[in-house]
């Protein structure tokens, strides 16, 4: 059977399902449920989808931020915890240093933090 394009179902009617069903209906799983498994759930519910798909909506969904329903992730999110790793500042702050050195960003910190000192006493 011939890939089917971005849209369209396996009846060949385009857009057929609301856009994103499949994203939601995976994302409502733990992170630490097996693909395998919603691959099996998803089939019962109509949808056809691979495991490869459930590892790509999650590490985009993980990139995002976005925490699936009854994870222990969620709930510390709610409790005022982060609920993934680093945010994206912080991320492009260590490739940064990692790029120039960190021989080099531990000097640019160190003025950066004497310039503020500076501008703290003056106030």
């Amino acid at each position: 059977m011939a890939k089917e394009s971005a849209g369209q179902t396996s009846g060949g009617s385009r857009r057929s399902r609301r856009w994103g069903e499949k994203s939601k209906f995976i994302l409502q799983y733990p992170f630490d449920v097996p693909a395998r498994q919603i691959v099996e759930e998803a089939k019962k519910h109509g949808l056809s989808i691979t495991t490869q798909y459930v590892y790509i909506i999650r590490r985009n969904a993980k990139q995002k931020g976005v925490v699936p329903a009854g994870s222990a992730a969620r709930s510390q999110a709610r409790r005022g915890r982060p609920a993934v790793g680093p945010s994206g500042a912080e991320r492009r702050f260590r490739e940064l240093a990692l790029e120039i050195g960190l021989g080099r960003a531990e000097e640019l910190l160190k003025d950066l933090r004497e310039r503020v000192d500076r501008l703290i006493s003056t106030l």
